[in-house]
């Protein structure tokens, strides 16, 4: 007897996980806010003219949800969808809701929310391009979503050279590349006129972005060591996930399906971007980034093998994903 097999978990039961994983995150969050959370203020005029629109915490805690629950049915569609998984599977919902949405919630920013959003919508979109034809609205859009990052957070201009990796990866066109170019610059442009139109100069947004991109490092908001021992400790229970995970790949990659193995380099690099700005203690938002890749990375680790291990891992992962977030209530109230 092999014992379970995780890869091939029920819908209900990966649905009823992330549910319970997302309340377990909700109860902590307005229960017993962490103080990295309250400083994930966006830099940008769009960001901030959005967060103006949720300012109630309930409106925070809605937006995330919605914007969770989205992407870990978009990632968990394009995992089996695209044959990343070599069997239909529900465990990328999971998974989202381990990597993703338990490390930190921050109520105060609905632009971090669609941080999350635009980058899962991102990489859709470019694997999606992974066609013989030439695939310009799928680039343009990829490009689009990503360029509309920096324009919330300044930050996140470190994870516009994925779109450069993406490209390469996936064997796109120099035609391609300069539609991909012009998707990461619309945001801009659209940004520094509609502030010209609200009566801004015409350079307003790019001077917010040139003062931000000064100050970075210079003054880091948030470190690792900032947050709760009990996160740094499921922090680094995540890392060793991510390394085993690679282990395994690692005498798995050649012989995988070329779109899926194009998928895990892309996701190899995009960890690589967006740690940057979390390296550099700029911002807590971009956490639930890492977690992107991390989710598809992670979730690979089941499609390997099946019995006792693989479910004691799994069942780790959820159970401390979970801890992390009610033990904090309980020790409030003690």
């Amino acid at each position: 007897m092999r014992g379970p097999d995780v890869i091939k978990l029920p819908l209900g039961v990966a649905i009823g996980t992330f549910v319970l994983l997302i309340g377990g995150v909700v109860w902590r969050a307005v229960a017993v806010p962490y103080g990295v959370e309250a400083g994930a203020i966006p830099d940008m005029p769009l960001g901030q003219w959005i967060d103006g629109l949720f300012v109630p915490v309930a409106a925070g805690i809605i937006v995330w949800t919605v914007a969770s629950c989205v992407g870990a049915v978009m990632l968990a569609s394009a995992v089996v969808r695209y044959g990343i998984s070599p069997v239909r599977t529900y465990l990328p919902i999971v998974m989202y809701g381990v990597t993703v949405c338990t490390p930190y919630f921050p109520l105060t920013t609905a632009s971090g929310a669609l941080l999350q959003l635009l980058l899962v919508s991102a990489s859709v979109r470019m694997v999606d391009a992974f066609k013989r034809s030439y695939q310009f609205e799928n680039v343009f859009k990829a490009a689009f979503y990503i360029g509309i990052m920096p324009m919330l957070y300044s930050q996140a201009i470190c994870i516009v050279p994925v779109i450069l990796v993406a490209l390469v990866v996936y064997g796109r066109t120099l035609r391609e590349a300069a539609v991909a170019l012009v998707g990461v610059l619309t945001p801009f442009v659209l940004c520094s006129v509609a502030w010209w139109w609200l009566g801004e100069p015409l350079a307003y947004v790019a001077g917010c972005f040139a003062d931000s991109l000064g100050a970075i490092g210079e003054t880091p908001a948030w470190t690792i060591t900032d947050a709760p021992l009990w996160i740094q400790i499921y922090t680094g229970l995540l890392g060793l996930s991510l390394l085993f995970a690679l282990f395994l790949l690692t005498g798995s990659l050649a012989s995988l399906r070329t779109r899926a193995r194009q998928v895990y380099i892309y996701c190899i690099w995009l960890i690589l971007f967006a740690a940057i700005p979390v390296v550099m203690g700029e911002c807590s938002v971009f956490m639930p980034l890492l977690g992107i890749p991390l989710c598809v990375i992670v979730s690979s680790t089941f499609m390997h093998g099946r019995g006792w291990l693989y479910a004691a891992v799994y069942i780790l992962l959820v159970v401390a994903a979970f801890a992390v977030n009610i033990l904090p209530v309980f020790a409030e109230g003690v």
